[in-house]
């Protein structure tokens, strides 16, 4: 497959995903960082997903550490506009 199609196929699921009301990036952040209070949210970015499930790529550190961790959460359409945190890596405290 040629890059341009890869990119074309991406970029229909993000808009795909943002019409059909997904948790927006601010609350996936502001989730995650009641779960890790401590860490430092770097970046929120929507991965792979489709009608039924929502991919979102985390990228934080933890305290008193300078390496850069993702965390990828997936969520789950509930119906309608109810979306349920389905799965998350887990963050040593």
């Amino acid at each position: 497959m040629s890059h341009l199609f890869k990119y074309a196929v991406m970029l229909t699921c993000v808009l795909y995903l943002c019409g059909c009301g997904v948790p927006s990036k601010s609350s996936v952040k502001a989730e995650f960082l009641k779960a890790n209070a401590a860490c430092e949210v770097l970046s929120v970015s929507v991965g792979d997903g489709d009608g039924a499930a929502a991919y979102f790529h985390i990228k934080y550190r933890r305290p008193n550490d300078a390496e850069i961790y993702e965390a990828v959460w997936q969520y789950l359409d509930r119906g309608g506009t109810k979306w349920q945190l389905n799965s998350t890596e887990t963050v040593p405290r």
